[in-house]
């Protein structure tokens, strides 16, 4: 039982380590030497428009919108991904990844379209009637 507890511990406790801004400062100039600028400005581009901006929309979102809709993002934030890196970055599209992209969106679609059918209305038992026979009420 402890080995357990310790290996699920041990799994745990690298996500801090590898998150642990303060130990790339530490190593000051060995990461300055390491990192070009192009990849220091990809992490502020990251950090800015990655975090900061896309989870302040989407909070926003959630807020005004229903999160079956909001949620959905999630699954076309690859899709715009790809199509991003092809347009600017000239990365190479096969047929997989278009229909894979097509699939997505499409389901997309009529998941956010389609028309919901309204509920049945709810049957709730009342108290029983005078002759024994328990009455029906609807909501």
């Amino acid at each position: 039982m402890r080995a357990r507890a310790a290996k699920r511990l041990k799994k745990l406790s690298s996500g801090p380590k590898m998150m642990d801004g303060r130990r790339m400062v530490a190593a000051g100039n060995a990461a300055r030497t390491l990192a070009s600028p192009s990849a220091w400005g990809a992490l502020a581009y990251l950090t800015v428009f990655g975090s900061l901006v896309g989870f302040t929309a989407y909070a926003y979102c959630l807020n005004e919108l229903p999160a079956t809709i909001v949620g959905t993002y999630a699954y076309v934030n690859p899709v715009v991904a790809v199509t991003l890196g092809a347009l600017f970055l000239k990365e190479p599209l096969s047929a997989g990844v278009l229909m894979g992209g097509a699939l997505i969106v499409a389901a997309v679609v009529i998941t956010t379209t389609r028309r919901r059918r309204a509920a049945a209305p709810a049957v709730v038992r009342t108290a029983p009637e005078a002759n024994g026979q328990p009455a029906l009420a609807q909501r």
